[in-house]
């Protein structure tokens, strides 16, 4: 069926301003029942009345067949579950807004296109136009210069990036007091999860006088500059796979049905937690432990066989060769337990200035990013992190 951008346009306003017994003249003695009612109640709102008296006189100037083919849209729509309904009329009141800031051109090209297919392709190409047109110029001019799979991995990459993005600062918006306020002093006082990042993950990986001057910063306002800094400078790269479970779906299902039932902040955080790897399987984990449930199997590579063919090789050859007898236990102590045994792999690693084979998934600070954005590029920001 085919709906051209005026006959969408009137179909739009008679949505929104409520049906009417002249577009419903089709259904049966019920249907017009309900629109008499309608339309009694519409009489008691003046505007909402004139609204529908407009919308009654596009849709009778429209040709026969035009009529038609709103009265069967209409009937289509109404067959399907109210919130099918809702999403659906959400969705063509979205297209019909975008359709008319269209160009006559590109408005003429989509009413004649010859069928559904060249249609839908004509309008993801418009859109994508106007996408490409948004981007930072040096982004659209790469894009621009690509060409064929090159072109379209670049496009994907650059729309993942976006939604990334918007998501992001959906989090962010939900904790916007948490963002505006000033940064705390003192490492306790961070949101979840930041004092175990810091001390247990970014800690170890840092030199002598990066330590002290971490310490340094404790219960003063640079504090928050210098953990972003030091995080940007020594990214946490946990050794295994570079994709793993990243939400409630992939957990083990008595797992997942045990953290659904933990009190509405933890479960809130894990949520915000959601399509990240390896941060939501850490998180999950660490909130699973601290609740007593018990995991059926690990989630994450937590020994020696487990890992690529590289990682075993660095363990066996090069790793255990350095470490002394208490530094061996560790290690050993740490195997069955993820994300333990990769953690102490890295950090152990870092103490002998040994670099774990490349791989793994990049494991970052906790929070939404425009909470730590905020604390990136300010004036003295690397001076603050070297004192």
């Amino acid at each position: 069926m085919r709906y051209p951008g005026r006959v969408l346009n009137v179909a739009m306003l008679l949505l929104v301003a409520g049906l009417t017994p002249a577009v419903r003249a089709g259904d049966g003695p019920d249907e017009l029942e309900q629109n008499r009612r309608l339309l009694e109640q519409a009489r008691t709102d003046p505007q909402h009345e004139a609204r529908l008296r407009q919308n009654l006189q596009a849709f009778l100037a429209l040709s026969p067949d035009r009529q038609e083919l709103l009265r069967q849209f209409d009937r289509d729509l109404h067959a399907k579950d109210p919130a099918t309904q809702r999403r659906l009329a959400a969705v063509l009141e979205r297209y019909s807004r975008w359709y008319d800031r269209l160009p006559e051109k590109d408005r003429r090209a989509i009413d004649e296109a010859p069928d559904a297919k060249a249609r839908l392709r004509l309008i993801k190409d418009i859109r994508e136009r106007q996408w490409l047109e948004r981007l930072p110029q040096a982004e659209r001019d790469k894009v621009e210069a690509a060409q064929g799979s090159e072109r379209q991995r670049l496009i994907r990459e650059l729309r993942q990036k976006q939604r990334k993005r918007r998501q992001e600062w959906q989090v962010a918006l939900r904790h916007w007091p948490e963002l505006t306020r000033p940064a705390p002093t003192h490492l306790a006082e961070f949101p979840y999860g930041v004092p175990t990042y810091v001390n247990e993950y970014l800690r170890p990986l840092l030199g002598p006088r990066e330590e002290q001057r971490l310490k340094n910063m404790e219960g003063r306002p640079g504090l928050a500059v210098s953990i972003v800094t030091l995080a940007d400078r020594h990214p946490v790269i946990l050794p295994g796979p570079a994709k793993g479970p990243s939400h409630f779906k992939d957990l083990p299902a008595e797992v997942a049905r045990g953290l659904q039932k933990l009190d509405a902040g933890t479960l809130g955080r894990l949520r915000e937690a959601q399509g990240a790897w390896p941060a939501f399987a850490v998180w999950a984990t660490a909130a699973a432990r601290a609740n007593g449930i018990k995991f059926p199997r690990q989630l994450g590579p937590c020994r020696p066989e487990q890992f690529a063919p590289p990682v075993q090789q660095f363990i066996s050859q090069r790793l255990t060769g350095e470490l002394d007898a208490q530094e061996q236990k560790q290690l050993k102590a740490a195997e069955g337990q993820w994300p333990l045994y990769p953690r102490t792999l890295l950090q152990l690693a870092a103490k002998h200035r040994l670099q774990v084979p490349a791989g793994g998934a990049r494991f970052d600070l906790p929070g939404p990013a425009p909470y730590w954005d905020r604390f990136r590029g300010r004036p003295g920001a690397n001076k603050a992190a070297a004192k």
